[in-house]
This record gives C-alpha cells, sequence and structure tokens, in this order.
C-alpha cells in the first residue's frame, strides 16, 4: 500500500484582509458603544435634568413660590407621590417637578441623591439649607 500524501494550503489573502477589516470595525463599533454608553448618554441626561429644573424653577418663580417650595430632600419619596398622583399630566409645576426627577432618575439612583441631601441637611446642622438673609 502506498503511504497517504499530505496536502497543505495557505489562506486566500483577500479572505484573511475581509476578516481583519471586518474585525477593525467590530472593534470600532464596541469602541463607539461604550463611550456612547459611558460618557456621551450620561452627559446628555445631565443636561436634559438641568433644562427640567430650569422649567421647574421657573414655574416656582412665576408663582412667587421659589424658596418656599423649590427644596426636594427626598427625591425617590417625591418623586413616588408626584407619580402616584398623576402629577405629569396636570401641567403645573408639579409636572416640572416630576419630568425633572424623572430625568435625574434615569441618570443616577433617587434613593442615593435622597441619601446625600440627608447627609448635607445634617452637615448644615439640621436645615434644609435654605436661608432668607
Amino acid at each position: 500500500m502506498s503511504e497517504p500524501t499530505r496536502q497543505t494550503t495557505r489562506l486566500n489573502q483577500k479572505w484573511m484582509f475581509k476578516m481583519l477589516l471586518f474585525l477593525v470595525f467590530l472593534a470600532g463599533l464596541g469602541v463607539w458603544a461604550a463611550a456612547d454608553a459611558f460618557w456621551i448618554y450620561p452627559a446628555q441626561g445631565r443636561h436634559h435634568a438641568e433644562y427640567a429644573l430650569g422649567q421647574y424653577l421657573e414655574c416656582l418663580s412665576k408663582q412667587g413660590s421659589l424658596l418656599a417650595s423649590a427644596s426636594v430632600e427626598d427625591p425617590q419619596s417625591t418623586f413616588a407621590a408626584l407619580e402616584a398622583s398623576g402629577a405629569k399630566d396636570t401641567g403645573g409645576c408639579d409636572a416640572y417637578r416630576y419630568h425633572w426627577l424623572l430625568s435625574l432618575s434615569r441618570i443616577e439612583r433617587l434613593s442615593a441623591l435622597t441619601e446625600k441631601n440627608k447627609a448635607a441637611i445634617a452637615a448644615a446642622g439640621g436645615t434644609d439649607g435654605v436661608t432668607t438673609d
């Protein structure tokens, strides 16, 4: 019997180039997706939260109750109460407050904001930080 012959081949250069190009494209897409997820989208969310806060404060200013009711010491429970009362459909300052807290909830946990506020209030000596001097 004759010995089996071993046959060797090489990868086609065109195929290798296409696979390398595809790999570079996928890596670029992954980098872009990570940048969008970790930097671009949160920055847009912060910008929108600032805009919503401006709308809310402008509404309070028009009502003349800016210093009296602008503070939100417990964002988590305030948001839950506004959501339960259907404030987003009222069209008043509560709707602006709801939309501001909603935009904040998309970029940061409201429970974490509540804890930060409680710590700041405790550090300020138990006041809500609003002075009328």
